[in-house]
């Protein structure tokens, strides 16, 4: 038997239980508070690291990103140095949506991130913000669109802040995210109401872009503090999570009696300090890396700053300034553009790759490192085998004996071997070492590519004046922590049951147990029994039995998904988008 007829999901992206435990005792979230008293409620472990697609992916599929595959927004190119961003066409491993609609249920996805191109479900799906544009391309079924243009408004895919960040007026930016929380719970809610769903799930990414942009605002320990900006409004971010607690509770309004309602986050939020690390930087000081003998490392730094300034200038203007087509024409042309010849130089054009065993991508909040190694690096240097373990084992090794100048405390919290934490055909496809930062004083590091080091060491602290001019930190004065939230209640969850350390791979099969659904063998996450009524026997299908139920319905869906990476003009957008949320430099 199912648990449920109907299942509501709504997601809050990058929402942590630090912020929403206090505010719900204190009356300032009464919907969330209200689901809490009366169902069960457990920290989420997210993934390692705690990066939204890899996460959200593991929530859709039940399975690790070893099965999956997506390991970030960007993924290596194959046999190369280069990077390309990431869509849903990149997923190898079915998500519970295609399940639950072969099995006859009726689906409804809003706002999901690593969901564009849609996929042909049983019900309708609107990408997240991996969605160039609003339009249809984004949404499935063919006419939805215009339908919700006409009765709802232009959806809003991720609300424009930067502009306002910019130009500070952060007062606006608010005023922009709370608008789009508005026209998204008005979006879900006219769905809501147009069919009797068996699953509907609407996310909000707000909480997690507001939480990068505004912690400063919100945290007055934060070496980023501002006070001003906001007038009499308070705290941003408890404006943000109110208006989205106001649209928890209309959607609670509106479902019908017997339905089970999950409230789920893919990992949680806290504060950035104000050291950066330069991790390539660290691996040359460690003999792992080699920088070019003649190049811009071998300049003085303020010489080599200036250099990279102006480097970095015209990288932005041909991004920002430039009108589209221009841009189009000499940034994104499909054999190799200026703004990528220009990114390039800026990353790697110091790195002497015969002297190097090992390197950084170097993204802002969570280090990876790819061994240098021969036969799939152009210019590998380590060979498979014993060579390439003894080469992890050392940087392991070091990387746990990295203290911070400051305080001496270790750096580093742990480091993994990619097998140690994923298994699964994919795995070639992520880093071979994933790093995980240590708080420096309840603060998380961050990480710039080291061309951008305005000293010869690892570990730079910015001064407050920095800090204050600088755009890298804009929208970095919050980062990701390692636990989300959940939250279950309604028909068939019992009551303060406790969740027993619940993470991302549990919720694909607790949900489709939840309706009934016999969950796919190759799903690694398990039920989440101990919260959901006892008398509904969990069904397991065998792998043979699981999977596109025809070729008709597997050809749709490659149909569908077909194109696995974007247009230049799409890129070009992605790319604005990510770097306004504070995911790339």
């Amino acid at each position: 038997m199912a648990v449920t007829r109907r299942l509501l999901i709504i997601g809050l992206d990058g929402a942590t239980f630090d912020l929403i435990g206090p505010w719900a005792k204190t009356g300032k979230l009464p919907n969330l508070a209200r689901l809490m008293e009366t169902g069960a409620f457990q920290p989420l472990r997210s993934t390692i690291p705690p990066m939204t697609f890899p996460s959200w992916t593991t929530f859709m599929t039940g399975q690790n990103v070893g099965k999956h595959g997506v390991f970030d927004f960007t993924e290596r190119k194959p046999h190369s140095y280069e990077v390309q961003f990431v869509n849903a066409s990149a997923r190898k491993a079915q998500t519970m949506w295609r399940v639950m609609s072969e099995a006859g249920k009726r689906v409804c996805v809003v706002g999901l991130p690593c969901t564009y191109p849609p996929e042909p479900v049983n019900g309708v799906m609107i990408s997240g913000f991996d969605a160039p544009n609003p339009g249809p391309k984004s949404m499935y079924p063919p006419g939805l669109y215009e339908e919700l243009r006409e009765r709802v408004g232009e959806y809003i895919i991720s609300p424009d802040i930067v502009k306002h960040i910019d130009a500070n007026r952060p007062d606006q930016a608010l005023a922009s995210i709370l608008r789009s929380i508005d026209r998204k719970a008005a979006t879900a809610l006219y769905l809501f109401q147009r069919e009797p769903w068996d699953c509907m799930m609407a996310m909000f990414g707000e909480s997690d872009s507001s939480a990068h942009h505004f912690w400063k605002f919100h945290d007055a320990s934060s070496p980023h503090y501002e006070a001003a900006g906001f007038g009499t409004d308070g705290d941003p971010l408890l404006s943000v999570y109110q208006r989205l607690d106001d649209a928890v509770g209309a959607l609670l309004a509106a479902v019908p009696p017997g339905t089970t309602t999950m409230v789920v986050s893919d990992h949680g939020h806290g504060g950035t300090g104000d050291k950066i690390m330069y991790v390539n930087r660290w691996l040359a000081q460690e003999g792992f890396l080699a920088f070019r003998r003649r190049g811009l490392r071998d300049l003085s730094s303020g010489v080599r700053h200036g250099l990279t300034r102006v480097a970095g200038r015209a990288k932005m203007i041909l991004m920002r300034v430039l009108p589209r087509r221009v841009r189009k024409l000499l940034a994104y042309e499909r054999r190799g553009g200026l703004v990528n010849k220009i990114e390039s130089f800026l990353r790697f054009a110091s790195i002497d790759w015969s002297r190097t065993r090992a390197f950084s991508e170097e993204t802002p909040y969570y280090p990876t490192i790819w061994i240098n190694l021969r036969g799939r690096e152009p210019a590998g240097t380590v060979d498979p085998g014993a060579v390439y373990e003894a080469v992890r084992t050392e940087i392991i090794e070091r990387l746990m004996a990295w203290k911070d100048p400051d305080t001496g405390e270790p750096v580093v919290k742990a480091v993994h071997r990619r097998e140690e934490v994923y298994h699964g055909p994919e795995l070639e496809r992520i880093p071979d070492l994933l790093v995980s930062w240590n708080l420096d004083r309840g603060y998380s590091y961050l990480s710039r590519p080291s061309y951008q080091a305005q000293s010869g060491v690892s570990v730079e602290r910015m001064s407050r004046a920095t800090i204050r001019k600088s755009r890298f930190m804009l929208g970095r004065s919050g980062s990701h922590r390692d636990h989300g939230v959940l939250i279950l209640a309604g028909h068939g969850i019992v009551p303060g049951s406790p969740i027993r350390e619940p993470g991302m791979p549990d919720l694909a099969p607790t949900i489709l147990h939840i309706l009934g659904v016999a969950v796919p063998e190759q799903i690694d996450g398990r039920v989440l029994s101990e919260a959901l009524d006892p008398r509904a026997a969990i069904r397991v299908a065998a792998g043979a039995a699981v999977g596109v139920a025809d070729a008709a319905a597997a050809a749709a869906q490659a149909d569908a998904q077909a194109g696995s990476r974007y247009s230049d003009e799409e890129n070009d957008k992605i790319e604005d988008r990510l770097r306004d949320l504070g995911y790339i430099d």
